[in-house]
């Protein structure tokens, strides 16, 4: 070799040491390839991991990357509803050319007291009930018992509510708010501007609670029969009421469809979905971490974008 001009008195590597360096390079190279696959697979999966969201994964839409985060409102002091000082807008007697059906009901009643004897008769109250294609006019006789001098009025059919609203004018807002997904409010133009028939935003509320209690048995029917299936699907997404994050979980078979509002994401309200007990034939699910703690049979589900 020359060095400074000259030739190096260095000795030159035998075969053997050249084939030793290049073995030690070959190896050297094949662990940097190994690392460098290695590297690429965790790239891949952080790619994913931040390619997330709400529409590929169980990840509710508030955990979105570049989703604007609502400011916390501060909790007001008020109660809700109307505030003090504000004009009240009470229900006002219908027209008379708005009334289809009247239906007088005279006071046949005893009194409390156990007398019949009644003055002082002729005074009718009246209670409209709204239907979606009639209106109907109770009128209640009212009067004075001759003995206790206790007034008492006329009492409607055990089918008549005190109510504005009659039996298929609720089956309709029940049917807005509840399965077509229809705001209270909005369902309370609908009844106005369609139907023409006015009720206020609290009787919409109101009868939609009376309608969610009478369909409680029928929902546990349901809900039964949907942990009984062979087959189920359970799944989970977030969303938020009055600026509290909550969860709803359905579990739906190829009969029935339950769905349950207002819960955690834990595995507290998965337990109260499958009623405490051992789930029975398979679950399809996601790969949300909560079902492997209850270890039931499950078929996942977005196989193909977890990959």
């Amino acid at each position: 070799m020359w060095s400074n001009g000259s030739v190096s008195d260095a000795p030159k590597p035998t075969y053997d040491a050249l084939v030793a360096i290049v073995a030690a390079q070959s190896a050297t190279i094949g662990g940097q390839a190994a690392a460098i696959e290695e590297l690429k697979a965790q790239v891949a999966k952080l790619t994913r991991r931040l390619n997330r969201n709400s529409s590929n994964s169980s990840s509710p839409p508030s955990k979105d990357f570049g989703t604007k985060r609502r400011r916390k409102r501060r909790p007001s002091v008020r109660k809700p509803g109307g505030q003090l000082g504000h004009i009240g807008h009470g229900r006002k007697k219908l027209l008379a050319e708005k009334i289809t059906k009247r239906i007088e009901l005279p006071l046949t009643e005893s009194c409390e007291c156990g007398h019949d004897d009644v003055f002082e008769r002729g005074f009718w109250t009246s209670h409209d009930v709204l239907g979606v294609h009639d209106v109907t006019r109770y009128a209640l006789e009212s009067g004075r018992c001759s003995v206790c001098r206790r007034r008492r009025t006329a009492s409607l059919p055990e089918c008549v509510t005190r109510s504005v609203m009659g039996s298929d004018l609720l089956a309709a807002s029940a049917f807005l708010t509840g399965i077509v997904g229809t705001s209270r409010r909005k369902t309370q133009m609908v009844l106005s501007d369609v139907l023409d028939r006015r009720v206020s935003l609290g009787t919409v509320s109101t009868r939609e609670l009376e309608v969610s209690e009478a369909l409680e048995a029928p929902t546990t029917q349901a809900h039964d029969a949907a942990l009984a299936a062979d087959v189920k699907h359970l799944d989970e997404t977030g969303h938020r009421k009055k600026g509290e994050r909550l969860t709803s979980w359905v579990l739906s078979t190829l009969l029935v469809t339950v769905l349950f509002v207002g819960l955690s994401r834990g595995a507290a309200s998965l337990a109260k979905v499958l009623k405490g007990a051992a789930l029975k034939g398979i679950a399809v699910t996601d790969r949300y971490v909560v079902y492997e703690r209850f270890g039931f049979q499950r078929q996942l589900c977005l196989v193909l974008r977890a990959l």
